[in-house]
């Protein structure tokens, strides 16, 4: 004689589901909220007196629904490894092309220190752990104050310079195609194209949150599942098997 008897497997693949779903949730609101919005052009030093001096950044479709108001750009000074001149907010800047829901921002902002090194933060004002980049061109340092407080830069190893950069040249992000920083490099002195996505950079489509979240729970399911076992009147188990 046999009866057959159900594990806690069952009730544990449950909460283990909702744990996964909830960990995948937050992992791909983070990755967009910190991967996808990034300062994709500077121009801050040219022969003779500096002109037109710019900082351009781009906001992916991932990151469309977080207000303009709370993106905040700083600006560092290697020397004194500190932040100088105001904020500048990303409500501030202009909105130039809109490629493919990739939409790219740009500010003209006099003053820009020329480096060796200097550099720039992104934060989102309000958000726990909200550094989206700190980056340096002419070496690296470690901010004493501002969003980047400890952090050590990344120098995007190329630089402007005031006795060989010509005017209405810039840095750039170009490569890709891609959907972050990262999937692009920077590149030695060209043609500036604020507000306009650079001349050899191509943007591909960003995958919605919610896909992630979906394969997650599915992986969730097919791990944690309830296990039958076929148990004789003396307590043994004859057989398990999934159910």
């Amino acid at each position: 004689m046999y009866r057959w008897e159900e594990t806690l497997d069952r009730y544990w693949g449950f909460r283990s589901l909702w744990a996964v779903g909830l960990w995948s949730f937050l992992f791909v609101s983070t990755h967009n909220l910190h991967a996808d919005i990034w300062v994709n052009e500077i121009h801050y030093a040219n022969k003779g007196a500096d002109k037109g001096e710019f900082v351009e950044i781009v906001v992916s479709p991932a990151s469309a629904s977080i207000a303009l108001s709370s993106v905040r750009l700083s600006l560092y000074n290697g020397d004194n490894k500190e932040r100088y001149d105001s904020y500048h907010y990303l409500d501030s800047f202009t909105l130039g092309q809109n490629v493919g829901g990739f939409c790219i921002y740009y500010k003209e902002i006099s003053g820009i220190q020329n480096g060796a090194p200097d550099g720039w933060a992104v934060d989102i004002v309000g958000d726990s752990g909200s550094l989206v980049e700190f980056k340096s061109y002419g070496g690296v340092f470690t901010a004493a104050d501002g969003p980047a407080s400890g952090k050590k830069s990344v120098d995007i190893g190329v630089a402007e310079s005031d006795s060989s950069t010509e005017e209405g040249y810039s840095l750039q992000l170009v490569g890709g195609p891609g959907s972050k920083a990262a999937d692009f490099e920077w590149q030695s002195p060209a043609a500036a194209s604020p507000g306009f996505v650079n001349n050899g950079q191509t943007f591909t489509a960003v995958p919605e949150p919610s896909a992630g979240l979906i394969v997650a729970v599915v992986i969730g399911w097919g791990v944690f599942r309830r296990r039958c076992r076929t148990v004789l009147l003396d307590g043994s188990s004859l057989a398990v098997r999934a159910c």
